[in-house]
């Protein structure tokens, strides 16, 4: 209803809940959001307590709670850069806003995590930004992020991927593995390691075959948590206790990634070996030595990764023939 030299009256945004089938919420360009419980058949006003006379960007139905939705507005139509977040817990009937400390930009795009009732992601005009306390506050999501409009967001279920849809700048992808497992237990904690995949060995890493043709092999990534900017020591061993190799890396508050390349310190080199020796798990017609690298690398096994009292295993399966 309300006049202009274009009519407002069009939809903007629609969603249905993914835990109740026939619950839609709908968002118009005129800042109106209404909800049907009726597959549709019928539809409510629900914009009271929200800001008037915005663009409706988004209307998400919560992934975890039937009677929570989330919305974003902006107003940079009219000028208006302030971030508008909402978010109710009874289908709309109360609105309380939520990031912020957002900085003044118009978001477009909100989503909550389909893991982590904590997690909720926002996309604005200039970035993205995630929130680990069901929006009370953001922080920036934007390493290696062009500085562009974030339009869109889907969390992949299985990848535990983020993909980014921005304005000009194509698509992103991010593993939000990690981010999925911030609950209160671990953010209480003053370190904490995250679960590593399973690795296949490579009989050839360290070997090199051609000086102009070799891609450069990559370290594997350990994944931690950590409280507070600091300086750690992780070291790799087996499961007998034999160090091979100490790393230091700087951790920055929150999700850090120490990089690994899998070898074993000459200094550790005979323990190693003798101890695979002892424990047979040698794999079969493969010779154990410095390779061309001038490093020794893991055999297949079952190794402790530690820092402080924290520990997590990495376990290397021999490729199958």
């Amino acid at each position: 209803g309300r006049k202009g030299n274009v009519p407002y009256g069009t939809l903007t945004t629609i969603h249905e809940s993914p835990l109740r089938f026939g619950l839609i919420y709908i968002g118009t360009d005129d800042g109106l959001v209404h909800v049907s419980k009726d597959g549709g058949y019928s539809f409510t006003n629900i914009s009271r307590g929200l800001p008037e006379h915005l663009w409706v960007s988004r209307v998400i139905a919560s992934a975890h709670d039937t009677a929570t939705v989330f919305v974003s507005l902006n107003g940079y139509r009219w000028d208006n850069f302030t971030s508008y977040l909402y978010q109710s817990t009874d289908y709309g009937k109360t609105w309380k806003r939520i990031g912020l400390n957002l900085p003044a930009e118009p978001v477009n795009v909100i989503r909550d995590d389909p893991e982590n009732p904590n997690l909720i992601y926002a996309g604005t005009d200039h970035s993205l930004y995630v929130s680990i306390d069901k929006g009370q506050t953001f922080m920036a999501f934007s390493s290696g992020l062009a500085d562009a409009p974030v339009h869109d967001l889907v969390i992949h279920p299985r990848e535990k991927e983020i993909i980014i849809g921005t304005h000009g700048r194509s698509i992103y992808i991010a593993s939000v593995k990690e981010l999925q497992q911030l609950h209160d237990s671990i953010l209480r904690k003053d370190l904490y390691f995250f679960t590593i995949d399973e690795l296949r060995w490579n009989k050839n890493r360290g070997r090199i075959f051609s000086k102009w043709f070799q891609k450069p092999e990559k370290p594997i990534r350990i994944p931690y948590w950590s409280r507070t900017d600091e300086v750690r020591e992780i070291t790799i061993q087996t499961e007998s206790g034999v160090v091979l190799k100490t790393i230091t890396d700087t951790a920055s508050a929150g999700i850090s990634y120490a990089d690994y390349d899998l070898s074993v310190d000459s200094t550790a080199a005979a323990a190693y070996y003798k101890e695979c020796s002892d424990k047979k798990s040698i794999p079969k017609d493969f010779e154990w030595k410095q390779q061309d690298d001038g490093r020794y690398y893991l055999l297949p096994g079952k190794y402790i990764i530690t820092a402080g009292r924290e520990k997590t295993t990495l376990i290397i399966k021999e490729a199958r023939q």
